[in-house]
Formats: structure tokens, C-alpha cells, sequence
């Protein structure tokens, strides 16, 4: 159909292996689903290819303690980029 709706998108995240909390989730919703709550496949391919940017600069950033500290110079440097 050229679209999905907000649970055939979750589902296909999940396959790709990106597991989203309910907030998180909902916020890809308010920001790519059009009136009908459907997602345009091209929006999902963005959103797919911005998760993925998202999770590799997360990592590139990571302590040894599974979390990842930047300061504000850095922060905007990496969402200005994306």
C-alpha cells in the first residue's frame, strides 16, 4: 500500500531489531504519522536509517557502564548532523 499503520511500523522496527519504549515510540508517531495514523514508507525508511545513526552514536560514545555522557558542545554537534 506505500504505507503502514503505527502497529504494522512497530512490529516492522521490532524486526529490525529496535525495541522502542511506549514514549519514545509515540513521539516517531506525532512527529511522521499523517491523519490517519499511517506512516509513508519512505518516512519509515528515514526513520529506520535515523535509529541506526542514532544507536552507532550512542555507542561511539558509551562508558564502561553501558551509558554514554556528552557535553552540550557535543550534543548539538551530533544532532545539528542528523
Amino acid at each position: 500500500s506505500g504505507s503502514f499503520s503505527t502497529f504494522e511500523m512497530q512490529d516492522a522496527l521490532k524486526f529490525l531489531g529496535y525495541s522502542l519504549d511506549r514514549t519514545t515510540f509515540a513521539s516517531i508517531v506525532t512527529r511522521y504519522a499523517n491523519r490517519e495514523q499511517q506512516i509513508d514508507f519512505n518516512d519509515f525508511l528515514m526513520i529506520a536509517c535515523k535509529l541506526r545513526s542514532t544507536f552507532e552514536r550512542f555507542a561511539a560514545h558509551k562508558n564502561d557502564r553501558g551509558n554514554a555522557e556528552v557535553g552540550v558542545k557535543e550534543w548539538i554537534q551530533l544532532n545539528m548532523y542528523s
